[in-house]
């Protein structure tokens, strides 16, 4: 064989390799974005359909079949999970198998695959929460952890230097980085239970003006009750033995 003939063959077998190569690549599929498109949720899986086509080798493209039965992630760890309301229309990233997972979905258990199938659209796994450029997260922080609503009125937020806020648009509770704890609760605050008050406890008007203590029980007093009214509010009681009882207080 002279070179020339084999520089003419090995061409022509790189470009084979190369063709096959190109052909492996169409047919392999490692993870595309998706759309949601259905909801179930025991155990939590979703409908997908791919959301880039499908090349053929005419050089035309054609849109993949909608995913069935795929496994959505949740994040969760040993006895704790935490679950979100995945909806109709949320993008995904679709990321498949490199076995089949048919026996490992129906039992969670080691085992062979059921099929000699690999990078498979039936082996598919579902990652919510990945926004795109028509989809912006409004507010996204940049410096806190939040667990909060799309449009930010309902907020849990872990800010850095250790301030942790509750907030939606009827109230807040908020434990500062010093230890303050801060409640705005205009249609009041509930305290079903036994309260144990370790501290001072004063209060002021607000509300409106109104700045009162009503109780509908007994009010008990284990030490001194230091009164701090006007002097006209302090008035004697009469004694029915004769003489006055003296101030209320």
């Amino acid at each position: 064989m002279n070179n020339g003939n084999y520089a003419f063959e090995q061409g022509g077998l790189d470009r084979a390799l190369d063709a096959t190569a190109e052909g492996v690549k169409l047919d392999l599929r490692v993870a595309m974005p998706g759309r949601i498109t259905r909801i179930t949720a025991e155990p939590p899986c979703v409908s997908v359909q791919p959301m880039i086509d499908q090349l053929l080798t005419d050089g035309t493209h054609e849109p993949y079949p909608e995913l069935h039965d795929v496994p959505l992630f949740t994040l969760c760890g040993g006895p704790y999970i935490c679950t979100m309301p995945v909806a109709e229309g949320d993008p995904c990233l679709v990321v498949f198998s490199d076995r089949c997972i048919d026996s490992w979905f129906a039992a969670g258990a080691q085992d062979a695959p059921a099929d000699f199938r690999m990078h498979d659209l039936s082996d598919a796994f579902a990652l919510v929460g990945f926004p795109t450029r028509a989809r912006v997260v409004p507010g996204y922080s940049l410096t806190s952890a939040e667990l909060r609503s799309m449009n930010g009125a309902q907020t849990v937020r872990l800010d850095p230097d250790g301030t942790i806020t509750n907030a939606n648009p009827a109230g807040s509770t908020v434990l500062t980085a010093g230890g303050q704890f801060l409640i705005n609760a205009p249609a009041g605050i509930v305290l079903n239970g036994n309260t144990h008050l370790i501290g001072n406890l004063s209060s002021e008007a607000g509300n409106g003006g109104v700045g009162q203590a009503v109780f509908s029980n007994i009010m008990r007093a284990l030490d001194f009750v230091t009164p701090n009214v006007p002097s006209h509010d302090r008035h004697l009681h009469p004694n029915p033995e004769g003489g006055n009882v003296g101030y209320p207080f």
